[in-house]
């Protein structure tokens, strides 16, 4: 499970992006994705914030938004609550998250560690 806008505001580049070129920076990001899971063979949910509350998938990644009532945080804990006996890892660096996820006894990476996974598709 990957903490997309957290994910995408880690970095300096894509931290000030707002409105449609963040949009952009989305989709560009799934696209991303969609090559890691390729590689690794395991299925990466992508959770963002806002937008119309949705899932939908692209290339077999599935992208949710969390609509306006909520925010991705409590979309990923609520999936990783509900899974308690799955294999999950979830990739943020927001504290709040890492902290339930570890309590939930699953596992975790950083925004930069997936940030640097993906860079070998960026070249």
């Amino acid at each position: 499970i990957v903490d997309g806008n957290n994910v995408i505001r880690s970095s300096a580049k894509t931290a000030p992006l707002r409105g449609k070129l963040f949009e952009k920076e989305q989709d560009r990001f799934v696209d991303l994705l969609i090559l890691y899971q390729k590689k690794i063979g395991e299925q990466i949910t992508v959770v963002f914030n806002h937008g119309e509350k949705s899932t939908q998938f692209k290339e077999g990644v599935e992208i949710i938004y969390s609509g306006r009532e909520s925010i991705a945080d409590d979309v990923i804990k609520a999936i990783v609550g509900k899974n308690p006996d799955s294999n999950i890892t979830v990739a943020s660096s927001d504290r709040e998250v890492v902290y339930y996820v570890k309590k939930m006894g699953q596992k975790t990476m950083g925004a930069s560690q997936i940030r640097k996974e993906l860079n070998c598709y960026t070249q």
